[in-house]
């Protein structure tokens, strides 16, 4: 959320800076998410198989 935040509306609007590309600001946020369910304790192939079970329940 703060990747988010930071990079979408604070550099704009605050800093006058250009907005992060949505490309950089979604790469930032999915290392960061990751990052922290690896600090929480999660393995890899937990995370992996919540993405793959919750993408194959919308269709």
């Amino acid at each position: 959320m703060v990747v988010i935040l930071y990079g979408l509306i604070a550099r704009p609007l605050f800093l006058g800076q250009e907005a992060l590309s949505l490309e950089v600001v979604f790469i930032l946020a999915a290392f960061f998410s990751v990052s922290e369910l690896f600090y929480l304790g999660f393995s890899w192939h937990t995370i992996q198989d919540s993405i793959v079970k919750k993408i194959s329940a919308s269709n």
